[in-house]
């Protein structure tokens, strides 16, 4: 018997490779091109058929890659800075690769073998959690912080401490296998929303009760916020026992008491990082956004460009930023940013489907948005691709 073709342990390694490498936005093109190859190779191993929807669907995202490659080549590049016609090349094969990734997933996704795909994200989330977890107390207990980026991209990690310590927490910042806590938050977040909704809440409390604490862990003010709106989302969505409430109240209680004046601390750094210069920066960035000329603030220059001002005041290669990238702010943020005011109805497009689906879908996409996860990060198309599908297909 040929064990390509009977063994479904073999197909679940190779779907949950391909899926790991789609998911670490730290570790660029290279990464995700591996990732997409190992899902292609599951395809052919269990010989998913071709659905038209994921054709039809996939051809219009090519059509728009078309339309934007003829306008920035045609009219936009003597109007942008070098860098991105230096980058011209590097954009198309990321977004030919993202189309590529939903293609697969939509296969997956819309055949009866979707259950391959959605019992991958708990071991995805398990995986990206621990690592998290045992790189905190290895810094912990020897001092020496393991980054998973540096030696694949040569971009170290940015786990610089910004406050005094509770017992060694808060004297850095983990950032598992990203380049910054608050890029761990975003991965974890997708994987979390994706395990919510195809599996619910009950079955995996343990997970999303040591993948909250990890969010906090990070001590990514954007984490902070964030996952404490994903909290409440649970304690409003979900019908948490009485005994949740109990244990998490006695423990609120018991580290109140003993450790107030310390906790203190951590929570008064995260006020101070929150009236900081990096969110002075991302105010700023929303209000360049809005007071663009009107000629660039229609349709602004598209996905391979923003325009000189916004890019000056946001890339570190022009000096100290003035402003926070314009992904910072959220997706909502960056599709405008991006695409001006079509941007916001490509927006709008997007929570529209999610909410054809379900309230409770379009709810998370709004929570996930607020991350700074992008349009063009295989992980968001993922996300997306997999979430827009009905539980019954």
């Amino acid at each position: 018997m040929n064990i390509l073709d009977n063994s479904a342990w073999f197909s679940n390694a190779i779907l949950f490779i391909g899926i790991f490498l789609l998911t670490l936005v730290s570790h660029t093109i290279y990464a995700w091109a591996i990732g997409l190859a190992f899902v292609l190779l599951f395809l052919i191993i269990e010989q998913i058929p071709i659905k038209k929807k994921a054709i039809y669907e996939s051809l219009f995202l090519f059509f728009l890659i078309i339309i934007a490659v003829i306008r920035f080549q045609l009219f936009l590049t003597d109007d942008v800075l070098p860098l991105y016609g230096n980058a011209f090349w590097g954009k198309t094969a990321n977004f030919t690769l993202c189309v590529l990734v939903w293609f697969s997933i939509r296969l997956i996704a819309l055949d009866d073998k979707k259950d391959y795909l959605t019992s991958l994200i708990a071991p995805l989330l398990k995986l990206h959690v621990a690592i998290f977890l045992l790189q905190s107390l290895i810094f912990l207990s020897t001092g020496n912080y393991i980054d998973f980026v540096a030696p694949f991209t040569g971009i170290e990690s940015r786990y610089a401490s910004f406050s005094e310590t509770f017992a060694g927490i808060g004297g850095f910042r983990p950032t598992g296998l990203y380049v910054e806590p608050s890029t761990y938050f975003l991965g974890v977040l997708t994987l979390a929303i994706l395990l919510l909704i195809n599996d619910g809440f009950s079955k995996h409390k343990k997970l999303f009760g040591f993948t909250i604490v990890s969010m906090y862990l990070s001590f990514s003010t954007a984490a902070v916020i964030i996952a404490t709106i994903f909290v409440f989302y649970l304690i409003y969505s979900q019908e948490l026992n009485r005994r949740f409430y109990v244990i998490t109240s006695v423990a609120a209680i018991v580290l109140l008491v003993v450790s107030t004046s310390k906790i203190n601390k951590l929570y008064q750094s995260q006020i101070d990082r929150l009236d900081s210069r990096a969110s002075d920066m991302r105010v700023t960035l929303v209000k360049i956004v809005a007071n663009r000329d009107f000629d660039k603030s229609i349709t602004a220059y598209g996905a391979y460009a923003t325009d000189d001002k916004t890019t000056k005041l946001t890339n570190a290669k022009f000096g100290n930023r003035d402003a926070g990238a314009i992904n910072d702010a959220g997706l909502f943020i960056f599709m405008w940013a991006r695409f001006g005011y079509l941007g916001i109805i490509y927006f709008v497009i997007l929570c529209i489907w999610q909410y054809k689906v379900s309230k409770n879908r379009f709810w998370l996409f709004l929570i996930l948005s607020l991350t700074k996860i992008s349009l063009f990060h295989p992980l968001f198309v993922f996300y997306f691709a997999l979430s827009v599908t009905d539980q019954s297909k």
